[in-house]
């Protein structure tokens, strides 16, 4: 049932993604295997909270997984690891953090305007995630799809989770 599933979503435009870091954890954790929609965006706009794979900046022959946070001509800033997106606090109910009394010099910046065409992401594990704090905006033009689902993981009951 799950293989045939997984089959159809690869032929109708899905791709296969490892996560080779501990940054979207627990969102998606080191070493699972996940299905993305690459057809996705060619309909829809990033928005935050999707969890996005992309070209990474410096390298396009790798590819990373984040989290969108702010998009196009939004407002971002971080104050004492609280994000603010024009102005507001954003509710993140999935981000993790290895220590939340360390204080890092990533726990504050902005207010930064993201550009025309581009996202700001971040990884849900805000302490082990090397982000757009480090390398910048991402262009809408490197995003490669939409993550959705967990397909493979060392804990049984992770397959098949939604993405969210």
């Amino acid at each position: 049932c799950c293989l045939i599933f997984i089959l159809l979503w690869l032929f109708w435009g899905g791709k296969a993604y490892r996560n080779s870091s501990e940054g979207m954890a627990p969102t998606i954790l080191k070493g699972e295997k996940i299905i993305v929609d690459k057809r996705y965006y060619k309909t829809n706009t990033p928005r935050l909270g999707d969890v996005i794979v992309f070209d990474y900046p410096t390298d396009p022959n790798k590819t990373w997984i984040k989290r969108v946070i702010a998009i196009e001509n939004e407002n971002i800033e971080s104050k004492n690891k609280t994000i603010y997106v024009n102005g507001q606090p954003v509710s993140e109910s999935y981000v993790q953090y290895s220590d939340p009394t360390m204080t890092s010099s990533k726990d504050n910046f902005g207010p930064l305007t993201v550009p025309k065409d581009s996202v700001f992401v971040m990884g849900d594990n805000r302490d082990r995630s090397i982000d757009s704090r480090d390398f910048g905006f991402i262009q809408t033009a490197a995003i490669r799809g939409k993550a959705q689902y967990i397909y493979k993981s060392d804990d049984k009951n992770r397959i098949g989770m939604e993405i969210k």
